[in-house]
């Protein structure tokens, strides 16, 4: 065996490898079970790593390259032998939340995919459709995150960039903003957090939560009025989002409250509502 493992040496040294990481007892179809389910999102926040080339039975090529820069964020593709994946990098104070780009569009995660990482991913997911990485914590596996105060000091690192993000897109009137918007909004109830075990989700409650006094003094449509004819009454947001599952119950865990009859009288007569829209007044009334 020794012999064996001087020639294998031998040969990657005269292919100009250097470092070599030797394990013994490791059963060998636990190491090709790791090297299969490797995520291919291990590489977007390891900056100076461009490739990874497992070799086994089947090798496994895996790199990323970034495709756009545009100081505010950065476009990044990972090919491996199964798949393209491209993703949006929006990096702050050594912390990136990420969306994934599908046929040329953000979208959303699945829940079991938006994991956090810790540079490599963890277990843990984010509760939302994105990807977040900061210098959390974790334990000696690295699947899962530890609660000390690093992680703590992350989290709000994590917070403030996605409320930045939050904040800037509400209010734009595009197909794009409407995206990011919908891939940030938890899959969860963010208002029944406390009922949760999670202690991730909660301490992000609790730092966005913080964060959105200024939020507050957005006014959310009444239940008998059509989207269409209140958007146009209001500037201060994206109307189009209130078509997004769960987007008003966010709203509302920020104690933003439904515009009053008597706020809509007096925006009325200087917008251009519909026929329909006047209806809904007069009814309500």
């Amino acid at each position: 065996v020794k012999n064996e493992l001087c020639n294998t040496i031998d040969h990657l040294k005269v292919n100009n490898y250097t470092t070599f990481f030797i394990f013994s007892g490791v059963p060998i179809e636990q190491i090709k079970n790791e090297y299969e389910g490797f995520l291919h999102t291990s590489l977007l926040f390891l900056n100076n790593i461009r490739e990874i080339n497992v070799k086994i039975e089947n090798p496994i090529i895996t790199y990323v390259d970034t495709i756009y820069d545009s100081g505010e964020y950065k476009q990044k593709v990972v090919i491996d032998s199964n798949k393209k994946t491209e993703w949006r990098i929006y990096s702050k104070n050594d912390c990136s939340v990420v969306f994934p780009i599908v046929d040329g569009k953000i979208s959303k995660l699945k829940l079991e995919d938006a994991r956090i990482h810790a540079f490599l991913p963890t277990d843990d997911n984010t509760g939302l459709g994105i990807l977040v990485n900061a210098d959390f914590s974790t334990d000696p596996s690295r699947r899962h995150l530890i609660f000390d105060d690093n992680t703590n000091e992350s989290i709000k690192k994590i917070s403030s960039l996605y409320y930045s993000l939050f904040k800037k897109h509400i209010v734009k009137n595009d197909d794009e903003s409407k995206l990011i918007i919908d891939a940030l909004l938890p899959y969860f109830d963010i208002r029944l957090v406390h009922f949760t075990n999670n202690a991730y989700y909660k301490q992000f409650s609790i730092c966005i939560k913080e964060l959105s006094k200024s939020l507050s003094s957005i006014k959310l449509p009444p239940y008998w009025l059509n989207i269409s004819d209140y958007s146009k009454m209001t500037e201060t947001i994206n109307c189009d989002c209130f078509n997004i599952v769960g987007f008003e119950a966010f709203l509302k865990f920020f104690d933003c409250k439904t515009e009053s009859i008597t706020e809509i009288l007096n925006k009325v007569e200087d917008s251009n509502i519909s026929i329909v829209g006047c209806a809904e007044i007069a009814s309500y009334c």
